[in-house]
């Protein structure tokens, strides 16, 4: 028996869904990748702790906070939308050691991570004020 890409895909969102109400105090779920053949089903997921807030906070959230102002931008700027080849995205955070891709954003309408450099956010966002 073989299994379609929309039932690797109903059964991954499952997944993250029952992993996200059984431990839904405490940790969140998120699937960051997969591949799939016919056959199987491989996932890489991020799981992050709730903070006393009920907050998420990444990783890369964190090190956004870290490293915002050594690339020119705004703590505040963590979760604001910039465009970019005529999509929109939002600034999810960063990775300081990708030296030439260190933005991470995500795109709004199906929530896909991608990365970008510095000058491709910094120009976006002058262009949503």
């Amino acid at each position: 028996m073989s299994t379609t890409p929309a039932q690797w895909n109903l059964l991954s969102k499952e997944m993250i869904d029952c992993l996200n109400e059984k431990f839904a105090n405490r940790f969140e779920f998120k699937q960051i990748s997969g591949r799939y053949n016919d056959i199987s089903l491989t996932l890489k997921l991020e799981i992050a702790e709730i903070n006393e807030n009920g907050k998420v906070e990444s990783a890369i959230e964190r090190d956004f906070q870290e490293y915002a102002r050594f690339y020119g931008l705004q703590l505040t700027d963590l979760g604001r939308t910039f465009t970019s080849n005529g999509k929109r995205y939002k600034i999810s955070g960063c990775k300081p050691r990708n030296i030439r891709y260190p933005i991470l954003g995500t795109r709004v309408p199906d929530g896909k991570r991608f990365k970008f450099t510095v000058d491709t956010v910094c120009r976006g966002l002058i262009r949503q004020s």
